[in-house]
């Protein structure tokens, strides 16, 4: 198909083997030249639960604590001639979903050349890395 772009996928669950992945991945996305998804993922403590309502109550549990500290996330935009609208309403839209920004959105207008790869990938890297050290 023309016009169709592939591009890396990478799920994080917050453990050492899923941080390892989304470093591989930020490094590949960026050798490639392709986009970069993360997909966060939660999986209970343990599988067996006894019931329905457990689970309700561990995922409830489990997503007070996330809006308690908030959801870090980190920004990229590629703008043709300005880009700080679509930075503010990120940031609009973030403040609803109680995430946090662990780091300056790296903002890009027109081409992106290989300083503002350099900085998107600094971006993600510093990101991965504070993920995997708990410092986010």
């Amino acid at each position: 198909m023309t016009g169709t772009t592939y591009g890396i996928v990478a799920g994080y669950d917050g453990s050492p083997g899923a941080a390892q992945a989304l470093r591989w991945a930020a490094r590949e996305a960026f050798a490639r030249g392709t986009t970069l998804t993360v997909c966060l993922a939660w999986t209970p403590d343990h599988m067996d639960l006894p019931t329905e309502s457990a689970l309700c109550d561990l995922a409830r549990q489990h997503g007070q604590e996330i809006l308690t500290r908030g959801l870090p996330y980190a920004l990229f935009v590629k703008g043709g001639h300005d880009g700080e609208g679509a930075v503010r309403s990120v940031e609009r839209i973030v403040t609803g979903l109680a995430w946090k920004a662990v780091l300056a959105p790296v903002l890009v207008v027109g081409e992106i050349d290989e300083s503002a790869l350099e900085q998107c990938h600094e971006l993600g890297i510093t990101f991965a890395a504070g993920l995997e050290a708990g410092v986010f």
